[in-house]
């Protein structure tokens, strides 16, 4: 995943800026970019997935318009087209690209246009200074942000522990958020267990104007399905859209890998990739010594049947206290369920086997200590 943040109508010097980008590294390996100009400030931590020589960012639209972005864009190339058709033109093919065009064209529409999985903030310079900020229909991309309203200072970043890096961010704990994480062990809705900080809602667009303030919109998420005569027809449909939807998925530019658990949803995920890739990678999670419900032998049994190259990664139980600083520092806030150590350690190795570009295809037995995700989607 690439990673953004910035601030507007507020300070931060530049030394914080690269401080809050370095917290967020890991997520954006690639390339480490800002654009900043009087009160405001845009960041981006690039993961390549998509052009891996292109996508500059932040991109812009002449000096007016300035944007960055993180997640996937599926429809960017049919975006592209049109916008090219009403006169815009573009450096790359990369999916980011389109937003400055596309903003220009539909104003604060623009995420309407928008099929993927993305954090989008964008500075509009023309006139009264504005700040964009817009989440996917599913909130896939989180979007942490600190909004002072006596002084109508905004702050934003990916990641919670990066936006608390700016000193004008306190980090003082929501003592009402102790309930929901109690009763739940994790917290939920836009609140964070951070007074003062929030995640950006899905379908949700945010502008910023020196004279108005915040003002947060949620957009109406509709997705027409035609309705099946029967129940063949109705399973055709399922199949269909769902086989659509994995299979753009799998465009990069970079090596595409599936999780495979052994169970039926993962399994079918695989298999339709497996249609679409050649060189398919399967990971599949398990634990050392005796284990009830151990579904390696399914995970592998399907990597086999879909021709695909299996990674067994097998995980030490012993070794999840030393994950706990490192899950604990990446979460930004408390979450109890135990697959997020699990999860943690199975990216990892992940990362791992797509830093090597040649992984082995038999068992890997690791204890997983490496730290980040940097080879899932952006």
């Amino acid at each position: 995943m690439c990673r953004i943040f910035g601030h507007f109508d507020a300070e931060a010097t530049p030394h914080e800026l690269k401080s809050v980008a370095a917290l967020q590294r890991h997520g954006g390996p690639d390339a480490q970019t800002q654009a900043a100009g009087a009160g405001w400030a845009l960041g981006n931590n690039r993961l390549a997935i998509m052009d891996l020589d292109g996508g500059d960012q932040p991109y812009r639209l002449g000096e007016d318009i300035v944007a960055v972005f993180n997640g996937e864009i599926y429809n960017h190339q049919e975006l592209r087209d049109r916008l090219s058709a009403k006169g815009h033109r573009f450096a790359d093919t990369c999916d980011g690209s389109v937003i400055p065009a596309l903003y220009a064209e539909y104003g604060m529409r623009f995420p309407e246009q928008l099929d993927g999985m993305y954090s989008v903030a964008l500075v509009d310079l023309r006139d009264e200074p504005t700040l964009v900020l817009a989440a996917d229909d599913v909130g896939m991309k989180p979007l942490y942000y600190h909004w002072e309203a006596s002084s109508r200072h905004l702050y934003f970043s990916s990641e919670l522990p990066a936006l608390l890096s700016f000193r004008n961010v306190a980090a003082r704990p929501w003592d009402a958020g102790l309930d929901a994480y109690l009763a739940t062990r994790t917290p939920f809705g836009e609140q964070t267990m951070f007074e003062g900080i929030s995640v950006l809602p899905p379908a949700a667009t945010a502008r910023v104007t020196l004279s108005a303030g915040l003002h947060i919109t949620r957009r109406e998420v509709t997705r027409p399905v035609g309705t099946p005569a029967d129940e063949a027809e109705a399973t055709q449909q399922v199949r269909d859209r769902l086989r659509d939807e994995v299979h753009r998925l799998t465009l990069a530019d970079v090596p595409v890998a599936t999780i495979t658990s052994g169970g039926l949803d993962s399994s079918l995920v695989t298999a339709l990739a497996a249609e679409k890739v050649r060189d398919l990678h399967t990971f599949n999670i398990a634990y050392r010594g005796t284990w009830p419900s151990d579904e390696r032998a399914f995970a592998r049994e399907v990597a086999e049947r879909c021709g695909t190259r299996y990674h067994q990664i097998e995980l030490d139980p012993a070794s999840f206290p030393s994950l706990l600083s490192d899950v604990v520092w990446h979460l930004g806030q408390p979450n109890a369920d135990p697959i997020t150590l699990s999860t943690y350690a199975l990216f990892a190795s992940v990362r791992d086997a797509g830093a090597s570009r040649s992984p082995s295809p038999e068992t890997r037995p690791t204890s997983c200590s490496a730290a980040t995700t940097a080879s899932g989607r952006r």
